[in-house]
This record gives C-alpha cells, sequence and structure tokens, in this order.
C-alpha cells in the first residue's frame, strides 16, 4: 500500500515532489460540504463528515484529531509525523469506521483506502472523474477510552493531515503533502448546573 495523501482546498500548502494533490480535504454536515475559510470550518454541534477525495486507489493519510493545536502547528511549519505527531504511527482500529468516531490525542488516525470493502471511512463513493470521496462520519469523539457524543462539544477541534511515503530503506518517511484545519462549532457553552441548595 502506497503511503500517501493530499487535501482539497491546498490547506497549508502544496504538495511536495508531487504535480498533482494525492488527496483532497472537505468537511460535510447534514449532506453538504461547508465552506472552509482560512483554515477553519464552522459546524453545528451535531454529526458530521471528513471527506477525503483520493485521486487513485490504495492511498492513505495520517489525520491527527486533537483538542489542542501542537499537532497542527508543527504541520504548518514543516514537521513530518515524528514530531508532529510525537513519532507516533498510525493507531489499530477496526475497518468501516464502525463506531463512527475519531479518537483524540497524539497518534493520528491511518486511514486508508485499499479497496471498496478494505478501508476505514463509513461510505466510499466512486466519482465519474476517476476520484474517490471516502467519507468517515463522526458522531462521537474518544479520548482515553471515553466517548463524548459530538452534540456536547463546544470547543475547537483540530485536525492535521500528512500525506506521507516511506524512503526506500524505510529510515524514515518523505512528507509528499500537508494539511490541516480547525473546526469551530456553533453554540455557547451549554449552562453550568448548580446544585440545589
Amino acid at each position: 500500500m502506497r503511503h500517501c495523501f493530499a487535501l482539497t482546498l491546498a490547506l497549508l500548502g502544496a504538495s511536495i515532489g508531487h504535480a498533482e494533490p494525492v488527496f483532497q480535504l472537505a468537511i460535510a454536515q447534514g449532506g453538504v460540504e461547508r465552506p472552509i475559510t482560512d483554515h477553519q470550518v464552522t459546524l453545528k454541534p451535531a454529526p458530521f463528515e471528513v471527506i477525503l477525495y483520493f485521486n487513485a486507489a490504495d492511498d492513505a493519510v495520517l489525520l491527527n484529531a486533537a483538542d489542542d493545536p501542537r499537532a497542527l502547528r508543527a504541520v504548518e511549519a514543516g514537521q513530518g509525523p515524528e514530531i508532529a505527531f510525537k513519532g507516533q504511527t498510525g493507531m489499530a482500529e477496526d475497518p468501516l469506521n464502525p463506531d463512527a468516531e475519531l479518537i483524540l490525542g497524539d497518534a493520528p488516525h491511518y486511514l486508508y483506502f485499499s479497496g471498496d470493502t478494505d478501508h476505514r471511512f463509513t461510505q466510499i463513493k466512486r466519482l465519474a472523474d476517476g476520484r474517490i470521496r471516502c467519507a468517515r462520519a463522526v458522531k462521537q469523539l474518544r479520548q482515553g477510552g471515553a466517548a463524548t457524543p459530538i452534540e456536547a462539544r463546544r470547543a475547537p477541534l483540530h485536525l492535521a493531515l500528512l500525506a506521507t511515503r516511506w524512503k526506500p530503506d524505510y529510515s524514515g518517511q518523505i512528507v509528499r503533502q500537508r494539511g490541516g484545519l480547525t473546526i469551530q462549532f456553533q453554540g455557547a457553552p451549554p449552562p453550568k448546573v448548580l446544585p440545589p441548595l
């Protein structure tokens, strides 16, 4: 499997050493792709989809989801996975995204597409232009074993992406494309409920 990926709006820079993007990134909610401005998208605190448009089968991306922007800032600054993701490789998770979630932390998701039944997305669609639309539903965020429904989210969510491939001697990874964005959630934090006196 090739280790590469790209970003839809050429977020955070163009691909490195690659004539065209390997993937494009989009965020959808309610079946509609939402506009991304200055590497930010605003959503309701409700389920959404992370969409990757791959230009070829057998592609993959490293996607880190986090409460703080450190990984995103490292990717923006030109760092590779060793620094941006603190040396963590893609985490083990079930294919087909059965829990409709993103896992928060230092380790990135390894989101791959190898075939119509071998991938880590919720829905796959082959487009007339040859691209493959891979959508990953997000209904909850998991951190430290605990899952929180997305409806409870108010704090920003930072996504950092790297398209990489291994060096021929497997001594490290070469970044082919980088990108990322911050998801802002509409609405004020829920009011605190005070205990009765």
